[in-house]
């Protein structure tokens, strides 16, 4: 919890009329905020452990203890009513709340609880009962109000207890036929009817009464009680609400009314209506009293649920966002799973874990930190739809929930609103945060049954995701969680070498068969590990490419590429052409074309000196516009080539179709022209590949030339161009500098 948020906890604590406490799972019980000195006098910090005891008056004491010690026992909640005696002599009674407290695994960790006063509520019994010995006639009253003193104090839902209070007071109170409690709205201009006895309480609660209407029209002197008499009755009701009452609530009936107002820490909260169909003078003096106590009860009850309200916000809320919290969300995602179990609809879980937060906390302070948390809360909750769930789940991860029968398309929509939602820096005062976000999302049923399953799946996407260069999401793939460790630990290295810039190139001569000339140079990816030393493309790019990480690692290939390319053409060596190599995934991804215009566009390099080399089924197979971008790059200037041309789908139709400028001829052909007469199906493919690429206006280029005796039948064959080692191996820029001065190479 960071220092804003205890902060906020602990003036919630205070503002609370009652001794808050936590303890943890033994019952050893620590308060927090100044309640405790508003009940019993003393610290403000309250008694620590099993002191609290000593306050407890000897008489209760000993139950009070075993019942508080059969909860702890139990893991289970508890209320209890019992008398502590203040440190100025007096003696009050108190409710004391408990609720069990856990971790996200479900194991109890300790318990919540508060203590409030409800001495009045005890003197308001104790007078009737001296009222009720006193007079026979009352014993009816009597007898309801004294059981419903333990049996309201004892609920545990508030709107029961609120229709068992007023069953209580219509079979008691003279006149009374029928009657109604209303709450103030959260919004404090209005009532909701919260219980009614008489009338069709599923209409009622439909409708929302003004504040200049609950007193018939009328209004109140303080708290004075009122009986309107129909004849009086003139409420400014819109005409919906108005048809309403007069159907379900029998407005047109009524002869007469009592209303009680019932005010909560001085505000005016509620009323207690009790209704009479048959006289006009059907209230008198006893009656009012009498509507005073339960009102009495419902102001209790109230009041407790404005407490457990409180209890359950600072349990279940985030307090730094706003947002609900991780213990909050567990039970809710819960609750969902097990409701949408056996239907057609489906839930989806987005994890979202942000990238650069840490920098913030480093470079301005926590206090910068929860600035951005708040930033990104409010466009978390712009991003998602009213039907969304969203919590934060702690530090810098946050989840929403999604139900529906295609969540699977609204999760990714989601997450690409996310994504686009942190283009813009996060303003802190006169500094910029740029915090981008990594996503995993897993679906249900099929990635997760129960909650824990779905939470850990997708934790494991976003985990992928930001492997693969972050700011991106990713679906969670049952390959995912079946990636070894050593697997995830290269990932890792592989993510920090592209924060150290470990990735360096090499360059390997690409020549023209007729007069040896240099027409281009191949950029091949070398890690220059600090321990390991200069490890080839082999041993890390398949891992990349299944990873994503294959996105950041191209992008600072073609960084390096293009970089170097601009430096030679600065120092006058040539014109010559670099060819970067684009895996599938890169081909297919939606920034390509954008981040090779904005890569050139920084070093000032035209695209005409760019190639890109791309697999033979990356190009031919079109998911989610592969063959787009590589027209894209056509139009900006640069040349493609089909890499490996003879071991993929090798389809005329393709080859027609794409904007491709050179077939490069997979090396396992090459490599078997060489020996005596060469292998003649070899041979005769190699001399097809050269014939159709002089018919579709293609160069073709032999790869993995090693030997003179490859490099004539190659030429021989009708190939243009060649590569390999007995032209040039790979070495660093230094080292072919004077290969492009010199500007051929003799073949």
């Amino acid at each position: 919890m960071t220092q804003g948020e205890s902060e906020t906890l602990r003036s919630i604590a205070d503002a609370v009329p009652a001794a808050l406490w936590s303890s943890d799972r033994h019952g050893r019980r620590s308060f927090v905020g100044g309640g405790w000195r508003g009940l019993v006098g003393g610290d403000a910090s309250g008694p620590a452990d099993r002191r609290w005891l000593d306050a407890v008056h000897p008489d209760d004491r000993g139950e009070a203890e075993r019942r508080f010690l059969a909860a702890v026992a139990r893991g289970a909640p508890l209320t209890q009513t019992y008398r502590m005696r203040r440190n100025d002599g007096g003696v009050l009674w108190v409710q004391e709340t408990m609720r069990p407290r856990s971790d996200d695994a479900g194991r109890l960790v300790g318990f919540a609880g508060a203590i409030v006063d409800v001495g009045d509520l005890r003197a308001g019994a104790d007078a009737l009962r001296e009222r009720a010995h006193a007079s026979a006639r009352l014993d009816a009253f009597r007898r309801s109000v004294l059981g419903l003193v333990d049996e309201v104090l004892e609920a545990n839902d508030v709107a029961v207890a609120h229709r068992r209070v007023l069953e209580r007071a219509i079979e008691v109170i003279p006149g009374a036929e029928a009657g109604a409690i209303l709450v103030r709205d959260d919004e404090g201009d209005g009532y909701r009817f919260d219980a009614a006895v008489g009338y069709d309480l599923e209409h009622l609660g439909t409708i929302r009464i003004p504040v200049s209407a609950t007193a018939f029209g009328h209004g109140f002197e303080g708290r004075t009680p009122r009986i309107v008499k129909a004849s009086q009755m003139r409420p400014e009701l819109p005409p919906g609400t108005e048809r309403i009452l007069r159907a379900y609530g029998r407005l047109d009936e009524i002869r007469v009314a009592l209303v009680v107002p019932i005010f909560v820490d001085g505000r005016e909260t509620a009323h207690l209506t009790l209704d009479a169909f048959a006289s006009d003078e059907a209230f008198g003096e006893e009656s009012v009293e009498m509507a005073r106590v339960f009102a009495g009860h419902v102001a209790a009850l109230l009041q407790r649920r404005s407490l457990e309200s409180e209890l359950r916000r600072t349990a279940y809320e985030d307090a730094l966002t706003g947002l609900p919290n991780r213990a909050w969300f567990r039970e809710r995602l819960d609750r969902t799973l097990h409701a949408i179990d056996g239907y057609r609809t489906r839930a989806a879980l987005v994890f979202v874990d942000l990238d650069n937060l840490k920098p913030v906390n480093d470079s301005l302070g926590h206090w910068a930190g929860d600035r951005v948390l708040r930033e990104v809360a409010d466009r978390l909750r712009a991003c998602a739809r009213p039907s969304d769930v969203m919590a934060r789940m702690g530090g810098d991860e946050f989840t929403v929930l999604l139900e529906g029968p295609s969540v699977g398309r609204e999760a990714r929509a989601l997450a690409e609103r996310i994504l686009h939602a942190f283009n813009d820096p996060i303003r802190i005062d006169e500094h910029e945060a740029s915090v981008t976000a990594s996503i995993g999302i897993a679906l249900h049923p099929s990635d997760g049954v129960d909650a824990e399953e779905l939470v850990r799946h997708a934790d494991i996407a976003m985990y992928h995701a930001k492997l693969g260069g972050k700011n991106d999401f990713a679906f969670f793939t049952p390959a995912m969680q079946a990636a070894p460790l050593e697997r995830l630990m290269l990932e890792q290295a592989l993510r920090e070498a592209l924060d150290r810039n470990e990735f360096v190139l090499e360059y390997q001569p690409r020549v023209d068969l007729r007069d040896g000339r240099v027409v281009a140079v191949e950029a091949l990816v070398r890690w220059d590990h600090p321990r390991r030393g200069r490890i080839p493309p082999g041993a890390f790019v398949p891992l990349a490419e299944s990873t994503a990480l294959v996105h950041p690692l191209g992008r600072r290939i073609l960084q390096l590429a293009v970089a170097q390319a601009s430096e030679w053409r600065d120092r006058g060596l040539g014109r010559v052409r670099v060819a970067v190599n684009l895996s599938t995934r890169q081909v297919q991804h939606r920034e390509l074309v954008d981040e090779v215009r904005e890569v050139l566009a920084s070093a000032r390099l035209p695209a005409s000196a760019l190639e890109f080399e791309v697999l033979e089924s990356a190009a031919m197979n079109d998911v989610s516009g592969g063959v787009a971008n590589l027209w894209a790059l056509k139009r900006l200037g640069a040349r493609v080539a089909l890499d490996d041309f003879g071991t993929g789908y090798s389809s005329l139709a393709y080859l027609r179709d794409l904007p491709i400028d050179a077939l490069k001829i997979d090396r396992s052909f090459v490599a078997r022209l060489h020996g005596p007469g060469g292998s003649d199906a070899d041979l005769a493919i190699v001399r097809a590949i050269g014939s159709l690429g002089r018919e579709l206006g293609l160069r073709v280029v032999a790869e993995g030339i090693e030997h003179h005796v490859q490099l004539r039948r190659a030429r021989d064959a009708g190939c243009g161009e060649a590569q390999g080692f007995l032209l040039g191996r790979p070495v660093p820029a230094s080292e072919i500098e004077p290969i492009l001065r010199s500007g051929a190479i003799a073949v």
